[in-house]
């Protein structure tokens, strides 16, 4: 944004045939920028905002093929179709921002939002295939997840890849096309997002110690009227040396292959809860 700048009139205006002294001269020149009000510079500006409700669009009949949007019974109540609805970790924040990604300019232009996290970008449908994939790896799409930047472009420039060979490589998108590239992108981050979360829950689980001797058993006072042996049990798990219990509490580290497996477990159900005819792909 240029920074604003103050203009002061120039004073060559002023009648120097009144101004006697250097003194008198300055004292003129400062009543007269103080008399007139259009020499008064203006330092304060009102920078407009408008509402994420404001920003978002209300009509997306233009975003998918006509056979999707004339089925109501593939259609939620706001007229987007069902698949748009995602069971995924932050899904719905970031499903607002990739409708704040616009190919034409609204009316009012690209204001900022005044909702913090969420803002414009413009990506008109003539864009290069480099301009897609700049504008998606500089989105807020799952920024929060803190995605490396070879990973965003690697998945953004395969997203626009199979696109325009869908599209038999037309220099210019259909708004449709141009949508499935914008949603197909974020549907591989929300997966790889909520992949990750589920891996790490799963490999934490796998490491828990199976042993619980550290655990103190609940037992019920002695009973003098017990028999021997259940007392040399109660002290035998009472005395338990240190070295087991460490040992026991101890969580054990998962190798290489156990990680695989786990990873591939945790995309296969995933992609089948989202009936996503995806294939797991390898632990990295």
């Amino acid at each position: 944004m240029t920074p604003l700048r103050s203009s002061l009139p120039s004073l060559s205006h002023v009648d120097t045939s009144t101004i006697t002294t250097s003194t008198t001269m300055l004292a003129t020149a400062q009543t007269t920028i103080h008399t007139f009000p259009e020499f008064q510079p203006h330092f304060r500006t009102s920078i407009k905002h408008i509402s994420l409700q404001d920003a978002l669009p209300r009509d997306f009949s233009d975003m998918y093929a006509p056979e999707v949007v004339n089925d109501p019974s593939v259609l939620l109540a706001s007229g987007r179709p069902i698949f748009t609805q995602r069971e995924l970790i932050d899904w719905t924040k970031n499903d607002i921002r990739s409708l704040l990604i616009v190919c034409t300019k609204p009316d009012h232009g690209l204001l900022p939002i005044s909702t913090p996290g969420f803002r414009y970008m413009y990506l008109p449908l003539d864009s290069t295939d480099e301009e897609i994939i700049a504008t998606l790896v500089q989105s807020d799409l799952y920024r929060e997840h803190g995605f490396d930047p070879s990973f965003l472009r690697q998945t953004a420039q395969y997203t626009v890849e199979a696109a325009r060979m869908r599209a038999d490589n037309a220099k210019v998108l259909t708004k449709p096309q141009w949508r499935n590239i914008i949603e197909n992108y974020l549907l591989n981050l929300g997966c790889e997002a909520q992949c990750r979360a589920d891996f790490k829950r799963a490999c934490h689980m796998a490491k828990q110690p199976k042993s619980k001797l550290a655990r103190a058993p609940s037992l019920e006072p002695i009973d003098e009227h017990k028999s021997l042996s259940s007392s040399l049990l109660r002290q035998a798990l009472l005395n338990t040396s240190p070295e087991l219990k460490a040992a026991s509490l101890k969580k054990r580290k998962l190798n290489k292959s156990e990680k695989q497996q786990i990873w591939v477990k945790v995309q296969t159900e995933l992609y089948s809860r989202l009936g996503l005819n995806w294939a797991a792909d390898d632990f990295n």
